[in-house]
């Protein structure tokens, strides 16, 4: 089990079942792995955090919600 609390907020939330995935690099590096802006690669994991899909600490994803990560990517 893991909290995962964003800055500056009060609120944590615990998850007990989680698919983890470390990826030890920057955003810039990812964006350039996959061909889009560091900007874009941040927008984009920030948006999927906010809808609970993803926790994100330093240099790691923790992947919550992963049958909705897949229906996004299918959509």
């Amino acid at each position: 089990m893991f909290i995962c609390r964003k800055k500056n907020s009060s609120i944590s939330v615990k998850y007990e079942q989680t698919c983890k995935f470390s990826y030890h690099s920057t955003h810039e590096d990812i964006g350039k792995s996959v061909g889009v802006s560091r900007i874009t690669v941040s927008r984009t994991l920030n948006k999927f955090s906010k809808h609970q899909w993803i926790c994100t600490k330093y240099k790691k994803i923790f992947i919550l919600n992963k049958n909705s990560l897949l229906e996004f990517l299918e959509t």
